[in-house]
């Protein structure tokens, strides 16, 4: 063994014995001239023996196997074959795997007999590559076997290997066979082989042991046996499917298959049930119908109780609605979603006699059961479901879903409203709130019921329209609604106001912007600032001037910000404003300033804020107003951006946490003002140097700060940021 040997002898040498000194006694008697002795001595060999220990340990079993497969040879072989048919060993597919590779012919026989004992594919692998020429005599052997298991795996392995020799053998197999899984696979083998049968006989066991449905249909009821044999014998879940399957195809139905599907129906595996479930809806039999109901009010699978109630409306028997209706009762999301609609369409297939029951549920019926209900009566086109549709409709305590069912069930079925309530109730269901507005005063009350179900939805800016039609006629109602307990309808009502500027709404405009529990829904305090502004009274100056004295932070944001649009009609409010003792408030006035006449002093010391925001909010304004001093107040505010915005980001950052701690309720409303300051320093670090310029004083913030995630979603945009 010199230093010159090749890799691949290295590798070999591993298994050969080392040093073994001449006058051993071993090889003087002879030991290494008899091959088996050598080949034992070698098993034995200390690595080696450690390579058989590991094939029998299943974590470290895979590197063994690499390692003999890729070192090759007799002594290989031989530890892979004591490990294949060592019983200790469980599951030994990459032996079988790695004996096929090795090709090694005295792998065969083990390989045949792992095969019968119930191996699969990789042993079957293994021989195809090795040679299966050696293993069909075993394997034809094997079909005589008395274990019908034998039988099966050695049906098979034919089949695979294309034996043709073997075609007789399976042959006598399929015919002779009382073993359903045993003719199943000598048919399937004899499919491969190219066989087709010539006997009545041959030809009803090779429809039912190749599980074709068109063949075994065409047979009849002399199938039934067979298929009977394979639902009780079969080994799988598929096997009795088939059989559940086949069934139905049998004509003319026999009460004897019946009897079979309702013992399916009661199987512990879902698709048997489900199959069963199909096939009966062929069978006309009372008993049948009432299997189908038990099942119905017993089962959990969804699939199933899809299947259940689609045979009952295939049957069409009156005995089946009330536990239809019942069934759509159910509250499992899955239930709602997909077995409801079949329940329901198990109802309308059963047609009129499902009416009564129906309405007799319907006035109660709440949620999903309601609204299936609703569009069970829709689909049944029975005119009679009408009066109680409409009074589902126009009912003022029905929920807004019904309401949408009834409206469209009432469509399906042709009405027309003929009262103004009907109407109302029409237009509001079909979200047509502006129409409803149109019928007068009476849609007032429906329009707020409408309004708090929606909730603060998108559709606050169609209320307020529908709300201003009708105070523009009534303006007692658009009062009532300023009054009202509910924040939403409070803000559709300020809102109507401010599209009308009726001046008879200040006093009660006021009485919302002043209140001091804005905080909780500030919706109604920015609408009516809003509708204030846009009236312009004098007697609204006042109460803005009593606004910007609040001690609320919020609502002189709110002041600040609705008077954006009319900013030169209250230059006075504004310059209050903008000596707020807060930040969010300063900067909200300086963008509603808009130059006005009279504001450049306040813009110019606004250039100098503390702020930073404010001060480059100023100093933007006066560029924009054409000031000869705006460039350099822009880049002074800019100088300072640079040298102080982690500090002050820091600062707004944890003023922003400390109210979310503190007034939670109050922080979703006025988050957005200090967002939008942050935003404002964020952009000019990006006019300033960029991306680069924004994560170094991102990276200071999140140094020295733990609130520093606020800058990450604020900034997401500018520039090349996304946060």
């Amino acid at each position: 063994m010199a230093g010159g040997m090749s890799q691949s002898m290295r590798k070999k040498a591993a298994f050969i014995p080392q040093n073994v000194p001449g006058h051993c006694p071993t090889v003087q008697n002879g030991f290494f001239r008899n091959k088996k002795m050598v080949r034992m001595f070698w098993r034995l060999w200390p690595h080696n023996r450690k390579l058989a220990a590991q094939l029998r340990d299943v974590v470290q079993r895979s590197k063994a196997v690499k390692e003999l497969q890729s070192k090759g040879g007799p002594t290989a072989v031989d530890i892979l074959l004591d490990a294949l048919e060592d019983p200790k060993v469980k599951g030994g597919y990459d032996i079988e795997e790695a004996l096929g590779e090795l090709r090694d012919q005295r792998a065969v026989q083990p390989l045949v007999r792992s095969i019968l004992s119930g191996s699969g594919r990789f042993a079957l692998d293994a021989i195809l590559k090795i040679g299966h020429q050696a293993a069909v005599p075993p394997f034809l052997a094997a079909l005589t076997s008395s274990d019908s298991r034998t039988r099966v795996q050695a049906a098979w392995a034919l089949g695979e290997f294309s034996a043709h020799e073997a075609t007789q053998p399976l042959v006598s197999l399929l015919v002779a066979d009382s073993d359903c899984e045993v003719v199943h696979r000598a048919a399937m083998a004899l499919q491969k082989l190219g066989w087709r049968p010539s006997s009545g006989e041959e030809r009803t066991k090779y429809a039912v042991g190749t599980r074709n449905l068109d063949e075994t249909a065409a047979l009849g009821a002399d199938a039934f046996e067979l298929i009977t044999a394979v639902f009780h014998g079969g080994q799988n879940s598929d096997a009795k499917t088939w059989a559940v399957r086949a069934l139905s195809h049998i004509q003319p139905p026999q009460q004897r298959v019946a009897d079979l599907l309702i013992e399916a129906l009661r199987d512990k595996d879902k698709a048997i049930r489900y199959e069963a479930a199909a096939a009966l809806a062929y069978f006309k039999e009372s008993e049948v119908v009432n299997h189908l109901i038990t099942a119905l009010q017993k089962e959990l699978e969804i699939t199933v109780r899809v299947s259940i109630a689609d045979s009952l409306g295939t049957l069409g028997d009156e005995r089946a609605i009330p536990a239809l209706i019942d069934a759509m009762r159910w509250k499992e999301p899955g239930w709602v979603q997909s077995a409801v609609k079949a329940t329901k369409s198990a109802l309308v297939k059963l047609g009129s006699p499902s009416l009564d029951p129906l309405l007799s549920v319907a006035k109660e019926a709440e949620g999903h059961f309601g609204d299936s209900v609703m569009d069970a009566l829709g689909e049944l086109g029975d005119r009679r479901a009408m009066p109680l549709l409409v009074d589902v409709l126009t009912n003022e305590t029905t929920g807004s879903n019904k309401k949408s069912r009834a409206q469209t069930a009432l469509e399906k079925l042709g009405w027309k409203p003929e009262t103004p309530i009907a109407r109302i109730a029409l237009a509001i269901s079909g979200r047509k709130y502006e129409e409803a507005a149109r019928e007068g005063e009476s849609a007032w009350v429906p329009l707020c019921e409408a309004l708090v179900k929606e909730g603060a939805s998108g559709r606050m800016g169609e209320f307020s329209k529908a709300f201003a039609l009708i105070g523009a006629a009534s303006p007692s109602r658009l009062l009532d609604g300023l009054k009202a307990e509910k924040d939403l309808v409070r803000a559709c009502s300020a809102q109507a106001a401010g599209e009308l500027k009726n001046r008879n709404m200040v006093p009660e405009l006021g009485k919302i912007l002043l209140r001091p529990d804005v905080g909780y829904d500030a919706a109604p305090c920015k609408f009516a600032a809003t509708a204030l502004a846009q009236i312009g009274d004098p007697e609204c100056r006042a109460l803005f001037n009593q606004a910007a004295s609040s001690s609320t932070a919020l609502v002189r944001c709110i002041l600040a910000t609705a008077l954006r649009a009319q900013g030169n009609n209250f230059v006075d409010v504004l310059l209050k404003l903008l000596r707020d003792r807060e930040g969010n408030v300063r900067y909200e006035a300086i963008l509603s300033l808009a130059g006005g006449q009279g504001t450049s002093n306040a813009l110019h010391n606004a250039a100098s804020d503390s702020d930073l925001a404010v001060a480059l909010a100023a100093a933007d304004m006066l560029q924009t107003c054409g000031d000869a001093r705006a460039g350099q107040l822009q880049r002074v505010a800019l100088a300072s951006v640079r040298s102080n915005a982690a500090s002050y980001l820091i600062d707004v950052c944890d003023d922003l946490d400390s109210v979310h701690k503190s007034h939670y309720a109050v922080a979703k409303h006025i988050q957005p003002y200090y967002e939008a300051r942050i935003k404002r320093v964020g952009e000019a670090l990006n006019k300033f140097g960029g991306k680069p310029e924004m994560l170094r004083v991102g990276q200071q913030v999140a140094a020295r700060s733990t609130h520093g995630r606020y800058l990450e979603g604020v900034w997401g945009g500018i520039g090349e940021w996304r946060g």
